[in-house]
């Protein structure tokens, strides 16, 4: 209902996976181009969203870009500005009230390497910039993760 009133209804999907609570941001609704500041309407979902926290398991955040090619001196690639950002979402969640502990977050930047869309348009590109956050609702077995979660125990 939130994104809703905000109008980011079509930049912000969520949805009910068979892990946990799946928020995906696509295009410029989490950052602007080349950048890895949170936008303000990505930081109003986000805080909402980290409500969430207390009653998961763990949070798995993924950054992913179009295969335009960036090459500026803070990221030299696609893989690095995705890593990046994914990381950002990371810190910006782990400082809210009612954080997880800090080994239950997991930033990856997959750049342009795992589209859900064509890169021959610009709708299809503005698809593949994304960042999804998986509020997991149950930890990942070993068979899930290549880094499973360490136990608290």
């Amino acid at each position: 209902r939130d994104i809703q009133e905000k109008g980011l209804g079509d930049g912000v999907e969520i949805d009910l996976t068979d892990k946990g609570i799946r928020v995906t941001f696509v295009d410029s609704i989490a950052f602007a181009s080349g950048s890895v500041d949170l936008n303000g309407p990505a930081r109003g979902v986000l805080e909402r969203a980290a409500e969430l926290a207390s009653t998961v398991a763990a949070v798995e955040v993924e950054g992913h870009t179009d295969n335009v090619p960036i090459a500026t001196a803070a990221y030299p690639s696609n893989w690095e500005l995705s890593a990046a950002r994914a990381a950002a979402v990371v810190r910006f969640l782990s400082v809210q009230p009612d954080s997880l502990a800090p080994q239950h977050y997991s930033a990856t930047g997959y750049g342009e390497f795992q589209p859900r869309d064509s890169n021959d348009t610009p709708e299809g590109r503005a698809r593949n910039r994304r960042i999804t956050v998986l509020f997991r609702t149950s930890d990942p077995s070993d068979t899930d993760s290549l880094f499973p979660l360490p136990t608290d125990g």
